[in-house]
């Protein structure tokens, strides 16, 4: 009988010692505490380094230069701010359509085809706008670009921020007042004239 009790005192005293450890363990080592609390500061971080998605309204793809100045300097500079870019222009399928269309020789046919093809491109931008976060605008020209001008006025309706880029010098307003077209200003959060401002402009407003 005793040694029955001393082998019942050794299991609760063993029993006792782990418990003991294992509270001890987690107080002065709290490592796997540690692991959750890293492994939460990873997923937060990753829900903070989300790009934010822009559309890009601007007519620069019409000409070889504006091409260059977009690929080459305005998508790398709007990237690097942590932007994801959503470009009308870098639909390459629906531009080599457009070249296709123009080597049929039946005129009724060709405009059929355009009229096709139109509506598609009308239809891709449309969505890559409702899909945007922010609409940035290029308002290069005597005027604004008719496209840009449709493009920003339906981001605004859809509570949208609109932020304008015009790095063309010459005037091109209604008046003294106003930096473009008055209603295109209405629309836009703001208007510079180099893209360090651009850049200041649009990450004040999103932090």
């Amino acid at each position: 009988m005793k040694i029955g009790k001393n082998i019942a005192k050794k299991h609760v005293r063993v029993r006792l010692v782990s418990e003991f450890d294992l509270q001890n363990s987690k107080e002065t080592n709290p490592s796997s505490g540690k692991t959750s609390i890293l492994k939460s500061k990873r997923k937060e971080q990753k829900k903070i380094i989300v790009k934010k998605k822009c559309y890009l309204a601007s007519p620069l793809g019409f000409s070889e230069v504006g091409r260059l100045f977009m690929k080459q300097r305005l998508v790398p500079f709007l990237k690097a701010m942590n932007l994801k870019v959503l470009n009308p222009w870098d639909f390459q399928d629906l531009n080599d359509e457009m070249e296709s269309i123009n080597t049929i020789q039946n005129f009724d046919k060709r405009v059929s085809r355009l009229r096709i093809i139109n509506e598609a491109i009308a239809r891709k931008n449309q969505s890559m706008i409702d899909e945007a976060d922010i609409l940035i605008a290029v308002l290069d020209g005597v005027d604004v670009d008719s496209g840009t001008a449709s493009e920003i006025g339906y981001a605004y309706a859809k509570n949208k921020k609109v932020y304008g880029y015009r790095g063309d010098f010459r005037l091109s307003s209604d008046n003294i007042g106003s930096k473009v077209n008055l209603q295109v200003e209405y629309f836009c959060e703001s208007i510079v004239f180099d893209l360090q401002s651009l850049k200041h402009s649009v990450l004040q407003s999103l932090s």
